[in-house]
Formats: C-alpha cells, structure tokens, sequence
C-alpha cells in the first residue's frame, strides 16, 4: 500500500503531461493534411480535427493545375545524404494531385511523383536517400547527396510546365 500512495501522484503527473503534450501537437500540427494512394483525410471544418471520411463520402476535386500555388520551401540537410530533404508546401486554396509531376535539378536530378494529392497547405518531404515511401515522405532512393548550393530545382507538372523553382542557398 506505501508503494502506490508514493507512487500514485508520479503516475498522475505522467497522464497530465501526456495528455497535454498530445492536444499541443494536435493544436499545431493537426491541420497540415495529406493524401497519399487513395487514402483519405479531410478536415472537420467545427472541430478543426483531421478525420477520416466514410465509405462513400466525397471529397473536394483536386484544383486543375491553373488555380494551384505549389512552391518549394526549401532544401534542407543539403549535402548529406542521411538529411537531406526537398520540402513542398501547397499555399493554394485547394487539393493538388501530384501524380506525374517531376521534380527535377539542372545535374540530372530526377524525380517523378506518384499518385499523391497535397491538401491545402500541406506538405510533402522529398528525401534524396533510400526509404519507403509514407503518407509525408517520399524517397528518391539515392546512394549520394543529391543537391548542393546554388543548384536550382523545378517543379513541373504532368504537361511538363514549370510551377516553381527554387535555388539551394
């Protein structure tokens, strides 16, 4: 019994600060929102909490690609293959399917996108090293670093157009 009368507030401490921790992540991050192979999510416009749609329920057509305002962040880690990230962010007012897009360096650099929808202002982290790919990130699956300073990156469409470009600093 003098076991759990010492140990008891410890544990209930532990369950707040849970608890807390949880609803600040939620709170912060919950509206960053991503589709990735048909698997949806949506946001609860009341609650502001990511749920998942029933069987059935539709959800907001991507934007044709006119309407979309993709840009590239930043390049982060460059240099070093194990951190190194591309990262994309959807600033538009709606969904942007990027099936078939490329993005692409001027060193020959390549990738291609697969069936991927970014929900407004989510993002999406392209890693030059091996991995599997995820709801967030996506892996180029390369033995080497593949960006260094001043190398410009674009991001085109399915048509090949240019939507954004971005110069590794």
């Amino acid at each position: 019994m003098r076991f759990w009368k010492q140990t008891l507030p410890f544990l209930l401490l532990n369950i707040l600060i849970s608890a807390v921790t949880v609803f600040a992540i939620l709170y912060f991050f919950g509206p960053k929102i991503l589709v990735l192979s048909g698997k949806t999510s949506s946001q609860s416009a009341s609650s502001g909490i990511n749920t998942i749609p029933e069987e059935g329920a539709s959800l907001p057509a991507p934007s044709p690609v006119a309407e979309l305002n993709l840009v590239i962040s930043g390049v982060f880690g460059s240099g070093d293959l194990e951190t190194e990230y591309v990262l994309i962010k959807n600033q538009g007012k709606a969904a942007a399917s990027l099936l078939n897009w490329t993005l692409e360096g001027k060193r020959g650099q390549f990738f291609v996108f697969p069936d991927l929808t970014l929900q407004q202002s989510g993002t999406v982290k392209i890693f030059s090293k091996e991995g599997s790919n995820s709801v967030l990130d996506l892996y180029m699956k390369s033995s080497k670093s593949l960006w260094k300073r001043g190398d410009i990156l674009s991001l085109k469409d399915s048509g090949g157009k240019l939507q954004t470009s971005f110069q590794v600093p």
